[in-house]
C-alpha cells in the first residue's frame, strides 16, 4: 500500500509541476481577464455534471458485472469504475486503469478469464463508439482548423483512431493472438519461464473466448446498453465539462458548435492519451491550446483548460488518494471467497 501512495504521490507531483509550468509560461493578464468573466455556478454545474459521469460509467460497468456475477454491488461496480479512471490518470500513457480493473473484480471473486473479458469487449465497444462519433461530427468541425498546427494535430489523432479500431477488430475477432504472440516469444528467446506462461495461457484464453462468445451473442443486448450509455457520455458528459468554461469566458461570436467540438475534442484526447506522462499531463493541455486558441483565443483557451484539469484531473486523484485505504479490504473480501 506504502509502494502505491508513494507512486502515485510521484506521478501527481510529475504531472502538478508540468501543469504548473504551462500556466507560469501562460499571459496572467489574458488568464484573468478571462476567468473573470466566468460565473462562479459554472463550477457548480462541472462538479454536477462530473459526479454524474461517474455514476453513468458504475452504471454501465454494473449492467455487464452483473450479466455475469449476480453478487457484485453497483458500489463495487462504481468503485471499479472510479479508480480505474484514477489509476489511468496517475499512470504514463493512461495505462494503468484497464489492469486495476482486472485486478480489483478478480479480488471480489469473478472469475478472471471473465473479468478480462467484460474489460475488454468494453474498451473495444468504447473504441468502436468513440471513432463513429469523432467521425459523424468530423464535417462540422473542419471549418474550425485554419492552421498547419490544427489540422496536424487533429489529423495525427484521426489516423490513431482508424488504427486502434482496425487492431482493436483484428485482436477482438482473434482472442488466441496473446497465446501466439507468447508461443513467438518462446521461441526466440527459448525461454522456460515463458513456456509455462505460454501453456497456462492456451487454457485461459480459450476460457476468455467461450466468455467472449457468451457476452456478445447470449447477452448481446448487455453490450448495447452499455455502448448507449457510452455514447451518452462521449456526446454529452465529458466534452461538455470543457465546453462549459471555453462559452461562458469567451468574447467571440464564432465560437464552434457543441458537436463540432466533440469531434474536435475527442481527436485531440486520442492524440494526447499517448504522450508519456503521468495521465497524459502537460501534453494534454499543450495539445488542446493548439487547437481551441484560434478558436476562443489563447487566453480563454488556456484558463479553460486550467479550470477544466483541476476539476476533471486533480481533484479526482485527490479524492483517490483519500480513499486509497479501500484497497485493504479487498483483500479481506478475497480471503472470504476463497473460504466461501
Amino acid at each position: 500500500m506504502k509502494k502505491i501512495v508513494k507512486n502515485v504521490l510521484i506521478a501527481f507531483v510529475i504531472g502538478f509541476s508540468v501543469f504548473t509550468l504551462l500556466v507560469l509560461v501562460s499571459d496572467r493578464e489574458d488568464l484573468q481577464s478571462a476567468i473573470s468573466r466566468l460565473p462562479k455556478i459554472v463550477f457548480l454545474y462541472m462538479f454536477g455534471i462530473l459526479l454524474l459521469d461517474y455514476l453513468v460509467g458504475g452504471l454501465r460497468n454494473y449492467i455487464v458485472l452483473r450479466s455475469f456475477n449476480k453478487k457484485v454491488s453497483f458500489l463495487d461496480a462504481l468503485e471499479n469504475t472510479f479508480f480505474g479512471v484514477f489509476f489511468s490518470f496517475v499512470t504514463p500513457m493512461s495505462i494503468g486503469g484497464q489492469p486495476f480493473q482486472i485486478y480489483h473484480l478478480t479480488k471480489l471473486g469473478i472469475n478472471s478469464a471473465d473479468v478480462t473479458n467484460i474489460v475488454l469487449s468494453r474498451t473495444f465497444g468504447s473504441l468502436l463508439v468513440t471513432f463513429f462519433i469523432a467521425l459523424c461530427f468530423l464535417p462540422q468541425s473542419l471549418k474550425y482548423l485554419t492552421n498547419k498546427s490544427q489540422i496536424l494535430v487533429i489529423s495525427i489523432g484521426l489516423l490513431i483512431s482508424i488504427v486502434l479500431t482496425v487492431l482493436a477488430i483484428i485482436a477482438f475477432l482473434n482472442a488466441k493472438f496473446v497465446a501466439k504472440f507468447l508461443t513467438f516469444l518462446r521461441k526466440i528467446t527459448k525461454s522456460e519461464k515463458i513456456k509455462r506462461v505460454e501453456e497456462n495461457a492456451f487454457e485461459w484464453v480459450s476460457k476468455m473466448s467461450a466468455s467472449t462468445k457468451k457476452l456478445w451473442t447470449e447477452k448481446l443486448y448487455v453490450m448495447i446498453i452499455d455502448m448507449l450509455l457510452g455514447a451518452v457520455m462521449i456526446i454529452f458528459l465529458i466534452p461538455i465539462q470543457l465546453y462549459l468554461p471555453l462559452v461562458y469566458m469567451t468574447k467571440r461570436t464564432n465560437i464552434a458548435s457543441y458537436f463540432g467540438f466533440v469531434s474536435l475534442f475527442i481527436l485531440v484526447n486520442t492524440t494526447a492519451v499517448y504522450i508519456p506522462t503521468p495521465g497524459s499531463s502537460g501534453g494534454i493541455e499543450g495539445l488542446y491550446k493548439i487547437v481551441l486558441s484560434n478558436i476562443y483565443g489563447s487566453g480563454t483557451a488556456t484558463s479553460a483548460l486550467i479550470i477544466w484539469r483541476l476539476v476533471t484531473y486533480y481533484l479526482p486523484i485527490v479524492v483517490g488518494l483519500l480513499l486509497i485505504w479501500r484497497m485493504n479490504m479487498w483483500g479481506a473480501i478475497e480471503q472470504q471467497n476463497t473460504k466461501g
